[in-house]
């Protein structure tokens, strides 16, 4: 496995993170996930686990992203956001320098947008009765 680079924690952050709220979340419906997140009897964490709660959380958050682009990219671009027209002719000659600029500043949009909408699926699970660790109405409605 290679270091940790920009692109690869920017990947982190867009998909994986807010796919794993999505994950937790489901944890509290599907034993078999909760599972997954749980350490085995002698308190160390399982490879198995590791890797399925990877995969599952990745998945979550490709899911997710497009579930983001469909809602949030598109009120964006009703609300008066203009999406740029694009020239793919002239985007060899400029290939690193956006590739610079899709992991500065779109990776962080794409993080929020996906966690803002991982927390509202998990706030449905809540509200369904899937939350475990929650007893009723109380400060995690308020918060949300």
């Amino acid at each position: 496995m290679g270091e940790l680079s920009a692109r690869n924690f920017g990947l982190v952050i867009a998909y994986l993170i807010p796919g794993f709220i999505a994950v937790v979340a489901v944890a509290g419906v599907v034993p078999t996930i909760a599972a997954w997140l749980a350490a085995a009897p002698q308190g160390q964490p399982t490879i198995g686990g590791f890797l399925y709660a990877t995969l599952a959380s990745l998945a979550a958050g490709l899911v997710i992203s497009s579930v983001r682009w469909g809602a949030i990219d598109t009120i964006h671009h009703r609300t008066g956001v203009r999406q740029p027209v694009w020239d793919f002719s002239r985007l060899q000659s400029n290939l690193s320098a956006y590739s610079l600029l899709v992991d500065f500043h779109y990776r962080y949009y794409q993080f929020n947008a996906n966690t803002f909408v991982a927390l509202a699926f998990a706030y449905l699970v809540r509200l369904v009765g899937g939350c475990g660790l929650c007893d009723g109405p109380g400060w995690v409605d308020v918060g949300f």
